[in-house]
């Protein structure tokens, strides 16, 4: 297998360890609005038994997921051209979510069970939305 490019938005190691290269470089390229985000969060900790706290909107943040108070900084401002770092797209959200959900699995780094997870994260999304497109 070719070596992969590195993801924009997202480390070379989850880039390079990632079974679903294509959908997670696409939701890092998908703008998001706040109340679409909120959403996100909500049916993401619904449908897989996830414990969060608040989701935080910060301007030009990288996003975080706070570990003691499971809260989820996010980038205020919708990715609304090329650039990924600093803007809120589906992919970021996504990923923070993806630390609370292997932290309830008893994982705390970008390591295999991130990665896996993350795929099954991701693989759920892009089905949602593509569910979403086709109504």
């Amino acid at each position: 297998m070719a070596i992969r490019t590195k993801i924009c938005g997202e480390y070379t190691s989850i880039s390079q360890k990632t079974t679903c290269y294509d959908l997670l470089d696409r939701l890092h390229d998908t703008p998001i609005s706040q109340a679409d985000a909120l959403a996100l969060v909500e049916d993401l900790a619904q449908t897989f038994q996830i414990k969060i706290g608040k989701v935080i909107f910060k301007p030009r943040h990288k996003g975080r997921a706070m570990w003691k108070t499971r809260n989820i900084i996010l980038p205020a401002t919708p990715k609304c051209d090329s650039r990924r770092v600093g803007f809120l797209r589906t992919g970021i959200v996504v990923h923070e979510v993806c630390h609370l959900l292997v932290l309830q699995r008893g994982c705390k780094t970008h390591g295999d069970t991130f990665v896996r997870t993350l795929d099954e994260l991701v693989r759920h999304v892009s089905q949602r939305e593509a569910q979403r497109q086709a109504a």
